[in-house]
């Protein structure tokens, strides 16, 4: 009796992992950079059957871009399909792309109208789904301790991110109060963080991005689920106390 009580407490006090898939929705953000160009980008998530769709469209003066990433979800894991990005400034056009054959564990890349073919290994992403696999980790086991095998468009890398505190923030929908996700890059010219709110599934709602003195801002103006949002289970992997959530109050509305 008393084995049956102690492994009840434990069982009650472990954390919730969720199974639910992924909910669609529409997310818009205002664009900005170096305090300069401004411009405006959609986010986008879509299902159809056991494929996901995401893309992100942005624009500016003189200049848009999209990338698009096609995906499916085995278990809280992403397998990836295929990645479309395209961007163009003023006249000048780039286009890439990277399609995944996982009976090889290869990639073909073609950037530029150059081909390239490497391997990876199995639970490889792409520059874009990278975002859903962390966000993914999140809700399903409250962590990001490990490393996320990314096939970019030059080579196959490990890529690293840390938890490091949380912060609410003034939207145009209310404070929010968010996760604080930061890139661990190589160099000290490059630096990312991410702001992620827990109460829409860790969906971005900040996003600083520093690359040679060069900074780009995005932050969220609007927010539509296709449905009801998954609830997401406590943070269990920070670098310190202060990056649990639920960690602070909201500030009360003017």
């Amino acid at each position: 009796m008393r084995l049956l009580t102690c492994l009840s407490v434990s069982l009650l006090t472990m954390p919730v992992i969720v199974q639910a898939d992924p909910v669609p929705y529409t997310a818009t953000y205002k664009v900005n950079l170096d305090n300069k160009l401004n411009g405006s980008a959609t986010g986008t998530l879509t299902r159809q059957g056991n494929r996901y769709h995401y893309e992100l469209r942005a624009t500016a003066l003189m200049a848009n871009s999209l990338e698009q990433t096609d995906f499916m979800i085995n278990k809280g894991d992403l397998v990836s399909l295929n990645y479309r990005n395209q961007r163009q400034v003023f006249f000048r056009s780039r286009a890439t792309s990277i399609d995944f054959d996982w009976k090889q564990n290869s990639v073909h890349v073609v950037r530029n109208g150059k081909d390239n073919n490497y391997a990876v290994p199995p639970g490889t992403l792409d520059p874009l789904n990278m975002e859903m696999q962390i966000r993914e980790d999140l809700m399903t086991t409250g962590k990001i301790d490990r490393d996320y095998p990314l096939a970019d468009p030059k080579e196959f890398h490990p890529v690293r991110f840390e938890i490091n505190g949380t912060e609410v923030l003034n939207t145009p929908m209310g404070p929010i109060e968010t996760l604080k996700v930061r890139r661990v890059h190589g160099s000290p010219d490059r630096s990312t963080q991410f702001w992620l709110a827990r109460s829409m599934e860790y969906l971005p709602v900040k996003v600083v991005q520093i690359d040679d003195g060069a900074v780009y801002k995005l932050d969220l103006t609007g927010y539509k689920p296709a449905g009801p949002v998954r609830t997401a289970p406590p943070v269990v992997s920070a670098t310190s106390p202060a990056a649990s959530l639920p960690a602070t109050k909201p500030p009360s509305k003017p």
